[in-house]
């Protein structure tokens, strides 16, 4: 692999571990020892949010412990259900791009 990521089966994932899957994994289940946690890449992604599931006791159900939402919007998706445990986790973006008179966009 190109950055050298150690891979390993969900037998060898010890007591200590927090295992992350994107949004669209909603319908694996954890160990109860393993520490699970949902990256919400997007809430578009989820067919648990098109269903209309509630997404609280589906996270009680697979043992979700955390959520981490890639845009403000997500979180406060996230935060209006009554959702605890709930991160940002994004990119940087440096104040260049800020700055720039097109704000980093290409012109049309």
């Amino acid at each position: 692999m190109k950055y050298g990521n150690k891979i390993s089966s969900f037998s060898k994932i010890s007591r200590r571990s927090l295992v992350v899957i994107p949004e669209y994994l909603s319908m694996l289940s954890f160990n109860p020892e393993v520490t699970g946690a949902m990256f919400w890449l997007s809430l578009d992604n989820s067919a648990d949010i098109k269903a209309g599931n509630d997404i609280k006791k589906l996270a009680a159900e697979h043992n979700i412990k955390y959520h981490f939402a890639q845009s403000k919007y997500a979180y406060d998706f996230l935060t209006s259900l009554g959702i605890d445990n709930v991160f940002m986790l994004s990119d940087y973006i440096g104040e260049m791009y800020f700055n720039r008179p097109n704000n980093g966009t290409k012109k049309q």
